[in-house]
């Protein structure tokens, strides 16, 4: 994702709102699921609140 477009986010929206961050990512062209990493990344949100917006996996052994 543009840092330039990650950054305006930051400073312009809500980046605790669901919505919001599912309206920037379709507007960059990006998953909303790498949105929510790069907040969590950047440790401006909780991991837990947001994990319904990431993807999940099964490991089969």
């Amino acid at each position: 994702m543009p840092d330039g477009e990650y950054q305006a986010f930051l400073r312009n929206q809500d980046y605790t709102d669901r919505q919001k961050i599912r309206v920037f990512a379709e507007r960059v062209g990006i998953a909303p699921c790498i949105s929510v990493c790069c907040l969590l990344h950047d440790k401006l949100i909780g991991f837990i609140s947001y994990s319904s917006m990431r993807p999940s996996f099964e490991f089969s052994g």
